[in-house]
């Protein structure tokens, strides 16, 4: 439209908003990053104390043919590797799992809003046979 002037101010104020909800989203992305990391090295803390008391039952003889050190490389090289899956794919498990709950709740949302429309509204159905009866005794007088 010609002559309509821009509002500067509200733009603004959308633009802090916005870059408000980026720092806010990057944050909880952050923390949620954080706490997978948490839960992935305390999985293989577990794992590696569990992997050494196993080491620790298993007689001498399995030692004569291995070294404990190649052993424990091999176990650790292992271990490491379930590490970097666990922090990769739990927080991509765990915002799939958020997100298909997000789209199953949005599709029974859809199915529900798509049942009342489907439904006839009594009011309205009321509505008609009033002026339905209306128009019957104007007719027949």
């Amino acid at each position: 439209m010609p002559g309509a002037a821009v509002d500067f101010d509200y733009v603004g104020r959308i633009l802090l908003g916005l870059i408000g909800l980026y720092i806010v989203a990057n944050g909880f992305q952050y923390l949620m990053q954080y706490l997978m990391a948490n839960v992935a090295q305390q999985t293989v803390y577990a794992m590696r104390r569990d992997v050494e008391a196993k080491f620790d039952r298993l007689p001498l003889k399995f030692f004569d043919s291995r070294t404990r050190g190649e052993v424990m490389s091999r176990a650790v090289n292992d271990l490491d590797s379930i590490s970097g899956t666990l922090q990769q794919n739990l927080t991509q498990l765990l915002t799939s799992v958020a997100d298909a709950d997000r789209r199953h709740r949005h599709d029974a949302d859809d199915q529900l809003d798509s049942d009342a429309r489907d439904r006839p509204d009594p009011a309205a159905q009321h509505r008609r046979r009033r002026a339905r009866s209306r128009s019957d005794r104007r007719s027949s007088s």
